[in-house]
């Protein structure tokens, strides 16, 4: 899922607080990201790297819970992380994790806000503008 060529996300802060600021700023790419990824590949979590780079595109990937991994090697960063994509509702939920620039992870599962779009709501809006700038 790209961003319309007009739109940029904000830089990724080091704080909770600035973490939801710019999720919930971002909410429908993040929400139609994660619809995305849950409709093709199943329960899962968007991965925020902001050591990527500064394009959307090469910063957001969506890693589905059941990738195959060496063994012994743990699905999530953390049992929080993995209760989290487990027992999220991918209708009106999505679980995203932020890896930090200081090594650390931080992992949200996140509601829906009042009068956003739902996930499934999202993704549809935004192939909506995709196809509308593709015909333009």
């Amino acid at each position: 899922m790209s961003l319309p060529n007009d739109q940029s996300p904000p830089e990724v802060e080091e704080k909770r607080e600035d973490h939801l600021k710019f999720l919930f700023h971002s909410w429908d790419l993040v929400a139609a990201a994660a619809w995305e990824g849950y409709t093709s590949e199943g329960r899962g979590a968007i991965v925020i790297n902001p050591k990527e780079g500064s394009q959307w595109t090469n910063s957001v990937v969506y890693i589905p819970d059941d990738r195959p991994r060496p063994p012994g090697v743990p699905a999530w960063p953390d049992p929080e992380v993995e209760e989290m994509v487990r027992g999220y509702d991918p209708e009106r939920e999505v679980v995203v994790i932020i890896l930090r620039l200081d090594g650390d992870v931080s992992g949200y599962k996140l509601p829906t806000p009042n009068r956003a779009h739902t996930p499934p709501a999202a993704f549809a809006a935004l192939q909506r503008l995709s196809e509308q700038e593709h015909q333009a």
